[in-house]
């Protein structure tokens, strides 16, 4: 085994099974407008946005397996109307759990690494952990390799492929012209975020691309947490600045020799450890910021 498996393999116990952790108990699911007839849904898993349409919805992530019957419930409270198009911004059964159940009722759309991951299960030896295969109705029946475009309503979503970031198949929607971007997991509101390295996420790639999505809004636009509250243009550029400041604080560490007991050991600088407070703790950022480091080019 390779000192970057070993290391992943550490960061997967520590942090992936809190990630992809079951509810416990019903979740409460709860909806309301962010702007022109564009609604977010919150429960137990990832953030969910549905745009209204006069005839039809569309629908982005749609959270746990457990939930999915509500979730259903709660979206034809927001408009009962077919549902036209259901988008994966990534693999994760906090986002595309509901495929199995909602797959039937409507048309999945996702990059071609969801389909590919959703198809080919996944074995997470670290902890034990298989994903199976996703059952045919469940996988993606719209893929795309760069982006794609889709029209609900007044509203045009561009998805748009942003590679190597929280995994290796994230779309970041951008709904216009109401600009609220919906960012999957490339954004936790004020959290470090659990960036899947199994699945060929990296620190950096995350960097370069909330980088990019900063270049692409201005201070209008309402940002969409994968997890977490709505937020705004500066709450995403601060957690660039967390980003960049990780990564180069992990390059001084390793540049010196540390090995990653030695770095633990140290602990995050000050102004980085507030960013503690959700379930990937300080040891588990300080485990993916060398793993994802130290495979780096």
């Amino acid at each position: 085994m390779t000192l970057f498996s070993r290391i992943a393999s550490l960061v997967l116990v520590a942090v992936v099974g809190p990630a992809f952790a079951q509810p416990t108990e019903k979740p409460t699911i709860s909806h309301a407008e962010i702007r022109d007839n564009v609604h977010l849904i919150q429960g137990d898993g990832g953030n969910i946005v549905v745009v209204e349409g006069d005839r039809s919805l569309l629908v982005i992530d749609n959270g746990y397996p457990e939930q999915a019957a509500d979730l259903f419930n709660t979206i034809m409270e927001v408009g009962n109307k077919p549902l036209r198009f259901m988008v994966n911004t990534h693999w994760h059964f906090d986002h595309a759990g509901g495929n199995d159940y909602l797959g039937p009722r409507t048309n999945l759309v996702a990059h071609d690494n969801v389909r590919k991951r959703l198809q080919e299960g996944m074995n997470f030896e670290a902890f034990k952990r298989v994903v199976p295969p996703a059952a045919p109705h469940a996988l993606p029946v719209v893929t795309y390799e760069d982006s794609t475009t889709l029209y609900e309503g007044k509203q045009v979503i561009r998805l748009r492929h942003f590679a190597n970031g929280h995994t290796d198949g994230d779309s970041i929607a951008f709904i216009e012209p109401s600009k609220i971007v919906h960012m999957g997991d490339h954004l936790f509101a004020n959290w470090f975020p659990f960036v899947d390295l199994q699945s060929g996420g990296s620190v950096q790639g995350m960097a370069r691309n909330v980088a990019a999505v900063l270049a692409m809004i201005d201070e209008d636009w309402v940002v969409v947490p994968g997890h977490g509250p709505l937020s705004k243009k500066a709450d995403l550029a601060r957690t660039h600045e967390m980003l960049t400041r990780s990564i180069s604080w992990m390059e001084e560490r390793l540049s010196e020799g540390l090995s990653l007991e030695q770095i633990s050991e140290q602990g995050l600088p000050e102004q980085l450890q507030s960013w503690g407070a959700g379930f990937i703790k300080e040891a588990n950022w300080i485990a993916t910021l060398y793993a994802s480091l130290s495979n780096a080019d």
